[in-house]
């Protein structure tokens, strides 16, 4: 909504004063703009209205704890006067040295929305205007409507093409279109789309619109980037030359760029002397004296499928050298062929009495491929296991990804899953980070040695703590091996949509007997 407008001329002034009226602004974020009487816009920034204020208090029942003690604390949200506040928050606990310069983001949040959500950067060298000053507001102002704010025009606010929805609140979904290859013409058609998410182990099947459109929602969610492999036919055969192309899914941020400064960080210093702390106790660790097991990469989707039909263990034959001899010779019911220069590969399937009408889907050390070039390049050598799935009621686990059978192949090949060329058929979704639970004892290798040290930069963290009927709210954590101070932060937003952000203080000194 447009709330407030104005003209104004600068003739020859070099600076025009143009004061907002502030109660017909809204509580929030508000965008700014300076356009020509044709509506080109010249400028544009936006600033935070506060038209209401938020009171924060973290109490814990003491100030200094012991190591490895259990700590309470309480949170409590209220307005102005002093009423209780609904609220949503984030809360994390970490050592303050290793983190110098979370302390200054406790600036006002209004000044955190003019240059961090404005520009995306913080203040420029050698601004010094005191921002709880008029002089200095007024200097932040003037520099900042020089800057073009980077993330909406008023081309994209006024355009009437439909905007992405990300309708992720209850359930993930992901919506797209068909495009031929390589020309990236639309595939205007309604064909069957199979999603096999890989990480999550399920299996959904949509029909595309008539113009090639698709929406599929998944029923249980996943979290960071997910892996999908997809299957695109007609009459259940494949369509090669058709690929899939996003139009709605979560983003995914860069991180900031490296860059190099004239002193160390001192979380890098921190994790590189934790890092040898830990890998020391662990090398003399009883875990660390025990043989390793072989571990089957391919367990996961193993046990999905009940178990393979057939098992081959290549060291109990005599070693052909080409893969292609090794199917001919000792693998049954799986087939080669070289038909019009192609290399072909077929599984017979038993329960419909004929072989499959297509390549087999290969489960190679965990990564799912559709193409065989790969598998036949193998050395037999390099082979320790070649695992057949062929039963019927077994392949409907997977749909139509499975439709001519699945033939997992576990190498001896150590961490052989990079060098497996990833399907062409298979795009990354990205999905939602859950909570990390944070250990309160020790755990792993570290149970077989109480002297172990329990060394964190951080203490406790949560995404979405609420507050209740009271505007209060609680959570508790267990402090570690390592001493000194550390910031409570709790950042979050009313359910009015105000935010806020408070930092407190708690310490913690060595006691002995660990």
């Amino acid at each position: 909504n447009a709330y407030y407008s104005a003209s104004f001329a600068f003739k020859d002034k070099e600076f025009v004063n143009l004061a907002i009226p502030a109660h017909l602004l809204p509580h929030g974020i508000c965008y700014l703009t300076v356009n020509r009487h044709d509506g080109e816009t010249l400028a544009s920034r936006i600033f935070y209205s506060n038209r209401s204020v938020v009171k924060t208090t973290i109490k814990t029942d003491k100030r200094e704890y012991g190591t490895r003690t259990d700590v309470k604390v309480d949170v409590s949200i209220t307005d102005q006067e002093n009423k209780p506040e609904l609220a949503r928050m984030s809360v994390s606990v970490y050592q303050a040295d290793l983190f110098p310069h979370s302390i200054q983001d406790n600036w006002n949040i209004g000044n955190y929305f003019s240059w961090v959500s404005d520009l995306n950067q913080p203040p420029p060298d050698g601004f010094e205007g005191n921002l709880q000053t008029a002089e200095g507001l007024g200097m932040m102002d003037r520099m900042l409507i020089t800057k073009t704010w980077p993330w909406y025009t008023w081309k994209q606010v006024l355009n009437d093409a439909p905007k992405p929805q990300f309708l992720f609140s209850d359930y993930q979904r992901i919506t797209g279109r068909l495009v031929e290859t390589p020309s990236g013409k639309p595939f205007a058609d309604a064909v069957q789309i199979t999603f096999f998410v890989i990480g999550t182990q399920d299996v959904y099947e949509v029909f595309s619109k008539e113009d090639g459109t698709f929406s599929v929602s998944f029923l249980f969610p996943f979290y960071r980037q997910e892996e999908i492999f997809y299957r695109v036919e007609r009459a259940e055969r494949r369509i090669d030359y058709v690929r899939i192309e996003l139009t709605d899914s979560l983003n995914r941020y860069a991180p900031e760029p490296w860059v190099r400064t004239g002193t160390s960080d001192p979380y890098y210093n921190y994790s590189q002397k934790r890092g040898m702390v830990n890998t020391s106790f662990t090398y003399f660790s009883q875990a660390s004296r025990r043989t390793p097991e072989a571990t089957n990469r391919n367990a996961v989707l193993e046990k999905e499928l009940v178990a393979p039909d057939i098992t081959v263990d290549l060291d109990d034959y005599l070693i052909f050298p080409t893969m292609q001899e090794t199917l001919h010779e000792i693998v049954p019911y799986l087939q080669y062929r070289k038909i019009a220069g192609r290399d072909v590969v077929r599984l017979y399937l038993p329960d419909k009495a004929q072989t499959g009408v297509e390549n087999p889907a290969f489960i190679i050390d965990g990564v799912l491929i559709d193409d065989p070039a790969y598998f036949l390049k193998l050395k037999p050598v390099e082979v320790d296991k070649i695992k057949l799935v062929y039963s019927a009621f077994k392949l409907e686990k997977l749909g139509a990804i499975s439709r001519n059978g699945i033939v997992f192949v576990e190498t001896k090949i150590p961490d052989n899953a990079k060098n497996v060329s990833a399907a062409a058929r298979l795009f990354r979704v990205n999905g939602i980070t859950p909570a990390m639970p944070v250990p309160r004892d020790n755990t792993g290798w570290q149970k077989l040695n109480q002297r172990a040290p329990q060394l964190r930069s951080w203490l406790f963290w949560h995404p979405l703590i609420r507050s209740n009927e009271n505007g209060e709210a609680s959570f508790s954590f267990k402090t570690a091996d390592d001493t000194g101070r550390y910031i409570i932060r709790v950042e979050g937003l009313t359910a009015d949509g105000v935010p806020f952000v408070h930092l407190d203080y708690l310490e913690v000194n060595y006691t002995g007997g660990h």
